[in-house]
């Protein structure tokens, strides 16, 4: 299912809310458009609906929780305000650790690479795109592996460490 296609569905489903719908999923349909909108480069919306599922974090596990602040914290690192950003990043970075939740893990920790790349800290952004190809290799996620490694390249390629 594409990004558009599956924002496409959450958002009909969020448009039959109604007050009998529990929070629960109104917070999961949340997250969902969240996560698509990022997909998207729609940032600010994806920040809105991430900002939503958190008004309603009661009705939510610590996974999802962390999956909300996982996408907002990438939002507001998109939209200029990293350092908000990276404290959400870091929130959810040690909840997926408590879980021991490898795929979240390696998900924020190329997210708090690219937010400290974008901040100019090559060294940090070095160490996060590390970890997270680490992790995306040991789990076999050859797509996103591939996506960390040539971030992490034109991190090394900007210090001069280019590799032929």
């Amino acid at each position: 299912l594409a990004p558009v296609e599956g924002r496409r569905w959450v958002r009909f489903a969020l448009e039959a809310v109604d007050d009998e719908t529990p929070p629960l999923v109104m917070a999961r349909l949340y997250i969902a458009d969240a996560e698509l909108c990022g997909a998207l480069g729609e940032y600010k919306a994806s920040l809105a609906s991430a900002d939503e599922a958190l008004k309603l974090r009661d009705s939510l596990d610590e996974l999802e929780i962390a999956r909300a602040k996982q996408t907002a914290g990438s939002a507001l690192g998109a939209l200029g305000r990293g350092i908000e950003g990276e404290r959400l990043l870091e929130e959810a970075l040690t909840v997926a650790r408590q879980f021991d939740n490898r795929r979240l893990q390696a998900l924020l920790l190329g997210e708090l690479g690219t937010a400290r790349a974008r901040r100019g800290d090559v060294d940090g952004a070095r160490a996060f795109y590390a970890d997270a190809l680490a992790n995306y290799v040991a789990l076999g996620l050859e797509r996103p592996a591939a996506s960390i490694a040539a971030r992490f390249a034109e991190v090394e390629f900007e210090i001069g460490r280019a590799h032929v």
